[in-house]
């Protein structure tokens, strides 16, 4: 499976960047509250498992290169990561998923101590 921007007009990337040490990454953790409170019925709290994961990769990129992606894919009753949305088969997950999201987080070519995040909904098709 091959994961790419959506492209809604609704939608917009959130993007931040800096040290890794100092950087506000608070929008993007609000919108995925927002968003889980949004999508799923029960266990929105999944996200917060989640989201100290990504702060936890953040806590120590400051020791060596950082570079990844996160998916959230929320659904009905929780969160899942990328591990789980993942494994599922490309015509389930029209039906299993209101809505994916992915988070990258990688150097930052101009100022190569620094980091930047991209925030955005995905869609999903074939290779």
């Amino acid at each position: 499976m091959k994961i790419e921007k959506f492209k809604a007009y609704d939608e917009k990337v959130i993007e931040t960047w800096g040290q890794p040490k100092d950087i506000n990454y608070s929008d993007i953790v609000d919108k995925l509250i927002r968003l889980a409170a949004k999508y799923t019925d029960s266990y929105a709290s999944d996200v917060i498992i989640d989201v100290n994961i990504v702060a936890k990769d953040i806590d120590n990129a400051g020791n060596g290169i950082i570079k990844g992606s996160y998916l959230f894919g929320f659904r009905e009753h929780g969160v899942d990561h990328a591990e789980y949305v993942l494994n599922n088969e490309e015509r389930e997950l029209s039906s299993r998923y209101r809505c994916i999201w992915r988070l990258d987080v990688n150097r930052r070519e101009k100022y190569r101590n620094d980091i930047v995040m991209r925030f955005y909904r995905v869609e999903y098709t074939n290779y």
